[in-house]
């Protein structure tokens, strides 16, 4: 219990002392104080440090905007990248291009032997090779530990 001034209280007795009077019915004849609603929290009735008038703005976003900003074509979201394709077609095109060439290739097995020659045709398990001095070989492809172009082991020669 707080003493209020005789003046507040309105009530006074013949020595001229406050009678005590209850917080809460001192709110309702004086008002909250605006100094005490800033510092009080929004559990205890106050605003937790700003003006009481002030707006709060809501946390959750609008769903309309979402919406918009999805239909109007503009990424908002990463999408997933597309899987690639099973067959991208580059070895059938490294073998057209090196056949048309008709460029000296070094194949090497995976038992270690060197076979080199040009590559005459090709299909999805297979390789023909031409060679010079030599007869022509049929290689399946699962034989073949890597293969690179002649010129390419010159020039690592002269370096």
């Amino acid at each position: 219990m707080r003493w209020l001034a005789p003046e507040s209280a309105g009530v006074l007795d013949n020595a001229q002392e406050p009678l005590p009077v209850r917080e809460s019915e001192r709110r309702q004849r004086l008002g909250p104080c605006v100094a005490c609603a800033r510092v009080r929290g929004p559990r205890e009735g106050g605003t937790g440090g700003r003006p009481a008038e002030m707006n709060r703005k809501l946390i959750r976003p609008d769903l309309t905007e979402i919406k918009e900003q999805l239909q109007g074509g503009g990424k908002t979201y990463r999408q997933r990248k597309p899987i690639p394709p099973e067959q991208t077609n580059a070895e059938s095109f490294y073998y057209l291009k090196q056949m048309t060439n008709k460029t000296w290739m070094v194949l090497i097995l995976k038992d270690g032997e060197e076979i080199r020659g040009t590559i005459e045709w090709y299909d999805r398990a297979a390789l023909k090779v031409h060679r010079l001095d030599q007869p022509n070989i049929l290689l399946p492809k699962d034989n073949i530990k890597y293969m690179y172009k002649e010129n390419e082991d010159k020039a690592a020669d002269r370096d």
